[in-house]
């Protein structure tokens, strides 16, 4: 079963739309948070993800990083 779900400090929760029904709350970015997910993807570049980098890191199972934040890590860049 897919289970999709965001952090971002800065969009704490998605509202619905005309064409989306979108009703999420970001999630904290926590170790036991990130542990959770076989996939961790980065698509948006604050500073807040790259000062958390090592939590990132050190405990996703696998990162796809879009936006290089992760450049010093061995990563998957798209």
């Amino acid at each position: 079963m897919l289970k999709v779900d965001y952090s971002d400090p800065f969009v704490p929760k998605l509202l619905p739309t005309r064409k989306y029904k979108f009703d999420m709350k970001s999630v904290g970015l926590t170790a036991e948070n990130i542990a959770e997910y076989d996939l961790v993807l980065l698509s948006t570049d604050h500073d807040y993800y790259k000062e958390n980098s090592e939590l990132i890191t050190q405990n996703s199972k696998l990162i796809v990083d879009t936006r290089n934040l992760l450049k010093d890590y061995k990563v998957y860049k798209a």
